[in-house]
């Protein structure tokens, strides 16, 4: 466990056990997910709901120290704690995470799952098309736009124009989503709870409405004639070239690509069996 990371020397033990007598979420909901796969477009969709929390990379190891002094903690009992009563909406608390954060914050067994309730829903968030996935995060990361809020038009073109074929980089990047996929199946395996598995190739051709009215079903049951608005705040980067740039990666990596098929019929035949 990081345990570095739950280091506070501004930690004010009156004000934590002042806070500890307010009521805290009484539900949780989690988001595991792999790289470039729509978690950004799904936490912001729920947020808008006001019904699922407002998940947000609270273990992300990178942002938790300046979260950690707002909420006043200094471990991770305390930090969740804080975060169950002070970013709590809708009764629930809300999180996403990946599977490194997650190993990288609190370890492998029990990990997280020591922290939060037992048997909480989750959702298991991936792209079914996992080389246009990888050829996503390679263009983020060479033209540094991750996202379109707060990227104007021009940018956005500009980091089109820039991006280049690198066969490479993106085996590296595939990888690396091929390897957290592994380690989440493994993860999953060994978890007791509701779990809603979802694509990104789902969500897109579901809408936000539609895709927000499947978790309703399964966890908070609304009227059927209850109104859901969404303001669209992110809008897809892939183009055309990301599309032939990935088609030019399977062509000229065949092996890798039945590696991850070989892998995923797995998974399905043990799901199957699992009934």
């Amino acid at each position: 466990m990081g345990k570095g990371l739950f280091h506070n020397p501004d930690f004010d033990p009156d004000r934590f056990a002042a806070d500890m007598e307010k009521r805290a979420a009484a539900r949780t909901l989690g988001i595991l997910f792999t790289p470039r796969s729509g978690s950004s477009w799904l936490t912001d969709v729920l947020t808008q709901t006001r019904l699922f929390g407002k998940p947000q990379e609270w273990f992300n190891p990178n942002f938790m120290g300046n979260t950690l002094k707002r909420v006043n903690a200094n471990s991770p009992q305390g930090y969740i704690d804080m975060l169950r009563r002070k970013h709590s909406l809708g009764n629930f608390f809300s999180f996403e995470v990946t599977i490194y954060q997650m190993h990288r914050v609190f370890g492998k067994d029990p990990g997280l799952m020591a922290y939060l309730p037992e048997k909480f829903p989750l959702i298991y968030l991936r792209r079914q098309d996992m080389v246009l996935q990888a050829v996503s995060l390679a263009k983020a990361v060479q033209t540094d736009v991750f996202h379109t809020v707060n990227t104007t038009p021009e940018e956005i073109a500009s980091a089109e124009a820039r991006f280049e074929y690198d066969g490479d980089q993106i085996r590296q990047w595939l990888e690396h989503i091929f390897d957290q996929e592994r380690k989440c199946e493994a993860f999953l395996a060994d978890r007791e709870g509701p779990l809603l598995r979802i694509t990104y190739e789902q969500m897109m051709r579901a809408g936000a409405e539609q895709t927000v009215r499947r978790f309703l079903r399964r966890w908070r049951p609304l009227k059927a004639d209850d109104p859901l608005t969404f303001e669209p705040r992110h809008a897809k980067i892939g183009s055309a070239r990301n599309k032939t740039f990935a088609q030019r990666f399977r062509d000229e990596n065949p092996g890798v690509m039945a590696e991850i098929a070989a892998f995923r019929e797995d998974v399905r035949a043990s799901i199957a069996g699992a009934g």
